[in-house]
This record gives C-alpha cells, structure tokens and sequence, in this order.
C-alpha cells in the first residue's frame, strides 16, 4: 500500500486485529489494492463496503460507502439526515448517480497518532449504522431494495472522566470565549460575513460541534434532497437534523481523537462552512 494512504491502512488493519470477537459484528475485512483499500462489515444480514482512496485534487483520503439506490422506496429523508448526527465521521449523502451513500474525509497531514482512533472511529460508526438502519439485503450481490432507519438516540451529557477531559480541551482551545450550559457548551465562531453560536455537545461517546438552523421550520423534501446531494462534495463537516427538525452543519470527534489542534482545525472550518451553505441552500440554515 502506498502513501499517503499506507498510514490509514495499516491502523485499520491493527483496528480490526485487535477487536474483541464479536465486537464487529459477524465478519469484517479489508480489500488491499495499490492505490486504495476497501473496508467491508457485517452485522447479522446487513453489511456496508467502504472504499478509501486518496483524492488529488483535495490532498484528502476520502471514504465512499454505497447502499443503494437513491429512489428506493424506502428512502425517507428526513430519517437519513436525522442519523447523519451522533454517528461519528460518516454522513448520509446524494451522489452523483443519485445513489444513497456514506461519506467521510481523513486529512493526511494529521498526526500518524491520530489514524488509529480515526480508524477505530470508522469501524465503530459503521456499527452503529447497521444496528441502527435495518438494510433489507436482496440475494447474492444485488443492492438491498430498501432503507429503513430509526431516529438517532441522544445521549445525556453525564459527569465522567471523558466530559472532564473535552471540557479542558474545549477550554484549552477556546479560552474565555467558551460558555457553559448544564449538558453543552457553546461558543462564537466567525468569519468575514457573520458570527455563529456553535454548540459543542457529547453524543454517543463523541464531542459533536455544530451550527444549527435557528428556526423549527420543517424542511420539504426539496430541501432535504438538496442537502443530502451537497453531502456528497463537501468536506468534513455534514448537513444533518439534530432532534426532530433542527437543521445544522455538524462535525464529530471521538474522545481519543480531541485535542487543542483538531478542535482548532475544525472550528475553523465550520463557520466557513455554514457561510458556504447559506449561500449556496438557504432553506436549509
């Protein structure tokens, strides 16, 4: 395998040689290629492929997971956004084809410490997604027919050792910036246009940072499709619902993965983003 990518590969390949039996689900592995490397899980009858390959033009690893058909009939939009948040990298996106898939980004600049919990990210979400997606697998190696998820499950923000740690490095990154809620914090992103009020919650185990809608509009399915297609090309941040009808931009770290540097990177990006969004959707923030 060769670099830039080598570094990803070879931490999921210790990700998956260092889990518990049974802790992926009934089988998993990975397709080794020149330039790319395919991770595949199975939990009971339902599985997901996704291939990582270094994309040029960005100087970005990018992860491709297909599931199906976009016009299946069990699509249900709003569903599909709502599981994009609380599920670590991965977001629900509208490719080019109109196909229903998953999409994340790994920066290969990062610190070679951090492609291992990146790696163990991936794996776990890709987990959580099958438990929580019930995917109808048709025989032999056609696509399922259909899509069916439940609500996304949030978590309460609980005292622990982790919620101490976040909170010294939410702190350590953002100074007296940072405000405290009883189960958030948040704090003023911005950029040259506008200030944002970014939220910085704990969600399955991971520190969630977004921007939401302001507004409890509901979204017609015009609106959610069009997010779900401006999934598919932007990076490291996703379109999602957070509850039951508050739109966002979102990005999520694991615990293992938090440090002043990545929260810095990140919170940098994502006012940039929600500007990108209100221009080009404006319906949807």
């Amino acid at each position: 395998m060769k670099e830039p990518i080598a570094s990803l590969f070879n931490a999921t390949i210790k990700v998956l040689g260092g889990a518990p039996d049974g802790a992926l689900g009934r089988h998993a592995f990975i397709e080794e290629y020149d330039d790319y490397f395919a991770l595949s899980v199975e939990v009971g009858r339902r599985s997901v492929r996704v291939t990582h390959y270094y994309d040029a033009s960005t100087k970005l690893i990018v992860l491709y997971g297909e599931l199906l058909d976009g016009s299946g009939s069990g699509l249900s939009l709003d569903n599909v956004l709502r599981l994009s948040f609380g599920h670590g990298p991965f977001r629900f996106a509208l490719g080019d084809a109109g196909e229903l898939c998953l999409r994340a980004d790994y920066d290969p600049s990062w610190n070679d410490a951090v492609a291992p919990s990146f790696a163990a990210d991936v794996v776990n979400s890709i987990g959580e997604l099958l438990n929580a997606a019930e995917l109808r697998a048709a025989p032999g190696a056609d696509r399922p027919k259909a899509l069916h998820v439940a609500d996304a499950v949030e978590n309460d923000c609980t005292i622990s050792r982790e919620t101490v740690d976040v909170r010294r490095e939410l702190e350590s990154c953002f100074g007296d910036a940072l405000r405290a809620d009883r189960d958030f914090w948040s704090v003023q992103l911005t950029t040259s246009e506008r200030s944002y009020l970014c939220i910085a919650r704990i969600v399955n185990a991971r520190l969630a940072l977004y921007i939401d809608s302001a507004s409890e509009m509901q979204s017609t399915a015009p609106v959610l499709q069009a997010a779900l297609r401006h999934n598919y090309h932007i990076r490291f941040v996703k379109l999602c619902l957070v509850g039951a009808t508050q739109r966002a931009v979102a990005t999520e770290l694991p615990f293992s993965m938090i440090s002043k540097n990545l929260l810095d990177y990140f919170a940098r990006r994502l006012p940039l983003y929600a500007d990108q969004i209100r221009g080009h959707l404006p319906d949807f923030l």
